[in-house]
């Protein structure tokens, strides 16, 4: 198949990372794969794609230049009907938009994908989901909790929408000494390390993270919190540590392209998230069997089984984050042996082999092709 994967960024995150995968896993199993990107910002997602000879074209929709927005949208959906792709797979909002305009305009067909709960949405894009389900065959939802929200918000027929999880690589070995890669990446070594990652945004709940760390830290000194992450909250979590004076125990990373390396000195990874599609990060740090702790918001329930492959606790709430927080320094033989049972139940359902099978299946059957995965 010639298949157009379509997606809003190509920053290093979650969604961005499974177009990543998808294309790179499509590719290998013979498809002919290309990936546009909505914003013409060259993130490490499209450096990467671009190092594995997989094309990336670049719409560059600039909303502040309205002539040029309109030029960009006629030449990406003249340039679709021109490569006369088999399929449209699109990412996220913005994607979706073009995606559904490009497919009106041609004979490609088009199955988008749902990553988040996006509570940060105006009442009108769902009215656009809804209003153009016609022109989208399968709408995949990375989490059932995603699918219940779609439901919820749009009016797409139940049986377009289809659960598709994401996938995550398995883990043969971590890659060195834990004292040497601490030195590496300037960590602590007498210290119970907590960890976290994704973007600095509102969704992520950091300030709580912080709020309650610095309680930690009040009765257990010896603790060390580091983020690994960038985006538009940094100055005010900064901030937040400066007013907490506990500069010295925490450290926010940015953004690294060796995550994995992070993950691997954690203690504990810590997931105070207000709302999330699917939480990628904790299904990645129970793979290193870290033990987690999370908020029981929409799909992480789906990945942490409670008080048996990590802790879930309520969104927004510092004193129970502060308590499980301690919890892990204080159980550490029973929560290392949730983080096992936890590594065993993401290698169970949630493999990248899963995931790219599942993807082929649904192309296949939206295709009306003889499915042989």
């Amino acid at each position: 198949m010639k298949i157009l994967q379509i997606s809003t960024e190509l920053v290093h995150s979650g969604a961005e990372k499974i177009v990543y995968d998808l294309s790179t896993n499509l590719k290998y199993k013979e498809h002919e794969v290309t990936v546009a990107c909505v914003k013409d910002v060259r993130g490490e997602i499209g450096n990467w794609l671009e190092s594995k000879q997989i094309p990336v074209y670049w719409v560059d929709l600039n909303y502040r230049n309205p002539l040029k927005f309109i030029i960009n949208i006629f030449k990406f959906v003249f340039w679709v009907r021109k490569e006369k792709f088999d399929l449209l797979h699109a990412h996220q909002f913005h994607a979706n938009v073009i995606g559904r305009l490009a497919v009106f305009f041609s004979k490609s067909k088009l199955v988008s994908t749902v990553h988040l709960v996006e509570r940060r949405f105006r009442p009108w894009h769902f009215w656009f989901d809804s209003l153009t389900a016609f022109l989208c065959k399968k709408e995949i939802c990375v989490s059932k909790a995603v699918k219940v929200f779609t439901e919820h918000k749009t009016s797409f027929m139940k049986k377009k929408l289809v659960v598709i999880y994401n996938g995550i690589n398995s883990i043969s070995a971590k890659s060195e000494n834990i004292d040497n890669l601490k030195s590496k990446l300037e960590m602590p070594k007498n210290k119970f390390i907590y960890g976290a990652v994704g973007r600095l945004n509102l969704q992520k709940g950091f300030c709580y993270l912080i709020d309650a760390f610095a309680e930690i830290l009040k009765e257990i000194p010896d603790s060390y919190l580091f983020i690994v992450g960038e985006g538009v909250e940094r100055q005010n979590l900064e901030a937040l540590i400066k007013k907490n004076s506990i500069g010295e125990n925490v450290k926010l990373v940015g953004y690294s392209k060796d995550v994995h390396l992070y993950y691997q000195v954690m203690d504990g990874f810590i997931m105070p998230s207000l709302f999330e599609g699917f939480g990628l990060v904790a299904a990645e740090a129970l793979m290193y069997e870290v033990p987690v702790v999370a908020t029981n918001v929409d799909s992480l329930p789906e990945i942490i089984q409670h008080e048996k492959t990590g802790i879930l606790i309520d969104k927004q709430d510092i004193e129970a984050l502060t308590l499980k927080m301690k919890y892990l320094q204080e159980h550490q033989e029973k929560v290392l042996e949730w983080a096992r049972q936890g590594k065993s139940f993401i290698e169970e359902n949630f493999s990248m082999e899963n995931m790219i099978n599942s993807h082929i299946d649904l192309y296949h059957s939206v295709m009306n092709i003889k499915s042989n995965t």
